[in-house]
């Protein structure tokens, strides 16, 4: 459990699953995914999702030359009655 612990400390961005196998290849440690994520998550050193600011609603880029935006319409076409 200390070297599974070491090893996230060291390695903070890495999830469990990256980790469990990241270990295995180094020889530090031989556990499942679920066990290393059990510990991972009594110590609290899961690494979670950083959730993205919520938009103001207003458009902040203003291109000053072609080609600097490109879009695309993903929609399905319309059928024709």
């Amino acid at each position: 459990m200390a070297a599974i612990k070491t090893f996230a400390l060291r390695h903070p961005k890495t999830g469990y699953r990256k980790l469990t196998y990241t270990m295995l290849d180094q020889d530090i440690v031989a556990a499942s995914e679920s066990a290393v994520y059990r510990v991972l998550r009594e110590a609290d050193l899961l690494s979670r999702w950083k959730r993205s600011a919520r938009s103001s609603g207003e458009y902040s880029f203003r291109p000053t030359g072609p080609n600097q935006q490109w879009h695309s319409d993903v929609s399905a076409p319309q059928q024709a009655a």
